[in-house]
């Protein structure tokens, strides 16, 4: 209970939008789960200020919708990436859906850069 109420609440509220960002993943998958077992939602996770520099280059390598990648951060507080997705995937559970989070593996050409701020978020509707 403590480490609920004292440290995962005191991270989460140094993470910008993260309560509006869990309810827009929501929103999305629900509006796309029409006729599907499964509706994938494209997260982007920027843990610094350095990250979110790379920010427009990183969404541009995206194959994906871009106006449908809801992105976390960059916050100031220790936990790392793996920590907020736990979070996300916490949350979301805790409201009865089922998700599983993987890393988004972009194809990489000698030319491109690969960037490590994409997760694809799969809720599983039946």
């Amino acid at each position: 209970m403590f480490g609920e109420l004292v440290g995962r609440q005191q991270f989460l509220s140094r993470v910008p939008h993260y309560k509006e960002n869990i309810e827009v993943l929501i929103r999305i998958a629900r509006a796309e789960a029409i006729a599907a077992r499964c509706s994938t939602i494209m997260i982007c996770v920027l843990r610094t200020e350095e990250d979110l520099g790379f920010y427009d280059n990183a969404i541009s390598s995206l194959e994906a919708d871009k106006e449908s990648v809801v992105t976390f951060g960059p916050w100031k507080a220790v936990p790392s990436v793996k920590d907020l997705l736990d979070c996300v995937k916490t949350d979301i559970e805790s409201q009865g859906y089922t998700v599983s989070i993987q890393p988004h593996v972009t194809e990489k050409s000698f030319l491109s850069r690969s960037y490590d701020y994409f997760y694809k978020l799969t809720f599983t509707w039946w």
